[in-house]
């Protein structure tokens, strides 16, 4: 109900605003031969307005108050254009483009990319409120390679990515194993995973396990930072993973794609999805269903995904955002086998009555405001409300499930947490150089109920059959950190990347550990406290536009796990 609550009240401040327009700037891009140009980008310079070119090449920006303006037009293979105009209120004034191809590549905030083998790029240098420069990194592009994203695939789609291990634990493609460096990929735990540049996990000092993953149909890509992303994004050890979700669509008011997929083992899916813009407002929604029965005996899952993006630009420099993510999932777990039985029929399965369920909701409001035209803050506000709920025979794979009570365990997790960040540039050296600080705030409360004595059913049933648990915890994480880093650029082909996050973190640990012979076993509440200031250091040579040398120097350390 949360999520149809928020939708109603963002279609009718959508609807009431639309009712309210200005000017407008329409006109047509093409390339030198007149062929419309598809894509290509459309900014006002110095404000947060832009809008992209559609099929026909036709662009359209509305309500953006009278003056003089700066019109940049950006698309990679093409030279940027720009030129200045202005606008009178009420006014509607027409400004058609023509774009000359070039084979450096361009884009809206980034000055060069990288491409690599088809799928997987590099990130820019600076980009999108951080700092890339001397830092190891992929980019998958989903749409560029060939992977069932019905299924979330992972080998499919992390196998072109050197360094990558992948660990498939289930047919159904709900949760992601992946890691870098040698690491465990168990949930991806190793990784600082995120959505659209804020956390997904339950708690990523205590407790990184990531249970969701979005559904790959909607990620638009995928970006990896190794370990030296500790600086900006915290210690986890294998660095940053992102996924960035498709955003609205700039070109249209109204665009509506619908994906439905079948296949062997009861499979279905159906993914569904809305995005438009129109004036000051864009947005953007999902739904996916999926169900089958796995390959394995045993192995049904049914889930549901929801996710709802509303942006607003209140002014030339103000943009505010408001995204919410809603998952819901039945699991059905068919349990190891030894390996005679593997041997024997590695699809068999003895295990019928574990279930796994994981609802999680996630909440987070964005605002980015430009200072100055080379100065622009970034703030994210974040919280995650979600259950790990699990019931079945839980002894050793070699022993038959007697079909007596089962074992029931909850955790309720429930974290917010805000970060704000601060990109200026600067010229030194006669190069420009970028600064990148930032500040966090993280707090995340894990309940943890175990060892609660379920029914003798086979169905998805958490209930508790003496109504409590024997194990009984409670988790808290406080985490504040101040992070800066500079790129230090000589020429156009070196540069130095120099930087420190200072961490604070309080962990807090009370409750009841197990229950024996009726007596509850308390536990003595535990409180910790560590600070620690991390260093970074790296380089970039740039051989040519494709070829670059890099290395890189920073600290980390592992967070105390409560897994």
């Amino acid at each position: 109900m949360r999520f149809v609550y928020s939708f109603l009240i963002c279609t009718i401040l959508f609807s009431s605003e639309v009712l309210a327009q200005k000017n407008i700037l329409r006109g047509k891009i093409s390339d030198e031969n007149g062929n419309p140009v598809q894509g290509a980008s459309i900014l006002l310079n110095g404000t947060v307005r832009g809008v992209q070119s559609d099929l026909k090449g036709n662009y359209e920006l509305k309500d953006f108050p009278s003056g003089t303006y700066e019109l940049i037009v950006s698309l990679v293979g093409f030279q940027n254009w720009s030129q200045e105009f202005s606008i009178e209120e009420g006014e509607t004034k027409e400004l058609d483009i023509s774009l000359v191809e070039d084979e450096y590549l361009l884009s809206e905030f980034s000055v060069s990319a990288s491409r690599g083998i088809r799928g997987q790029d590099r990130l820019p240098e600076v980009s999108d409120f951080r700092i890339n420069a001397g830092k190891k990194n992929e980019v998958i592009r989903i749409a560029e390679i060939d992977a069932n994203l019905a299924m979330n695939n992972s080998r499919q789609v992390f196998g072109r990515t050197p360094g990558i291990s992948i660990w498939e634990n289930d047919g159904s493609g709900i949760q992601l194993g992946v890691a870098s460096r040698g690491l465990s990929p168990n949930r991806s735990w190793e990784f600082n995973v995120r959505m659209n540049g804020y956390d997904i996990t339950p708690d990523p000092m205590g407790y990184p396990e990531a249970y969701f993953t979005p559904p790959l149909e909607v990620v638009e890509q995928i970006e990896i930072i190794r370990g030296a992303s500790s600086l900006q994004y915290g210690p986890q050890f294998g660095g940053l993973m992102n996924f960035v979700l498709r955003k609205p669509d700039k070109s249209t008011r109204f665009t509506a794609e619908s994906i439905n997929t079948v296949g062997s083992n009861g499979l279905f899916s159906s993914f569904n999805y809305i995005g438009g813009t129109e004036g000051k407002w864009n947005y953007t929604a999902y739904y996916q269903k999926r169900r089958g029965d796995g390959w394995r005996e045993n192995g049904f899952f049914n889930t549901d995904h929801a996710h709802l993006e509303v942006n607003y630009a209140a002014s030339n420099r103000l943009k505010l955002g408001y995204e919410m993510t809603y998952m819901t999932t039945e699991t059905q777990q068919p349990g190891g086998l030894p390996d005679s039985q593997f041997a024997e029929n590695s699809q068999q399965s003895t295990r019928s009555r574990n279930w796994f369920n994981t609802p999680w909701f996630i909440p987070a409001f964005s605002a980015e405001y430009l200072v100055s035209p080379n100065t622009k803050l970034s703030w994210k506000a974040f919280g995650t409300f979600a259950e790990r709920n699990s019931v079945g025979f839980m002894r050793p794979i070699n022993q038959e499930d007697d079909l007596g009570n089962r074992q029931v365990d909850r955790d309720y997790y429930t974290t917010y947490g805000s970060e704000l960040r601060l990109s200026s540039t600067y010229e030194l050296f006669g190069q420009e150089q970028t600064l990148m600080t930032g500040l966090r705030y993280f707090n995340g409360n894990i309940d943890r109920n175990q060892r609660g004595v379920g029914t003798t059913g086979s169905d998805m049933d958490f209930s508790v059959t003496d109504g409590d648990f024997s194990r009984k915890l409670d988790y808290t994480n406080r985490n504040i950190a101040a992070f800066a880093e500079n790129v230090f650029r000589f020429n156009d082909q070196f540069l130095l990347t120099a930087g420190l996050r200072v961490e604070n973190i309080r962990s807090e640990n009370q409750g009841q550990f197990n229950v024996i012979n009726g007596v509850p076993q308390i536990l003595e509440p535990i409180s910790r406290s560590r600070n620690f200031v991390l260093f970074g250091l790296g380089a970039e040579y740039h051989l040519g536009k494709s070829t670059e040398f890099y290395a890189n120097f920073s600290q980390a350390y592992r967070p105390v796990l409560i897994s």
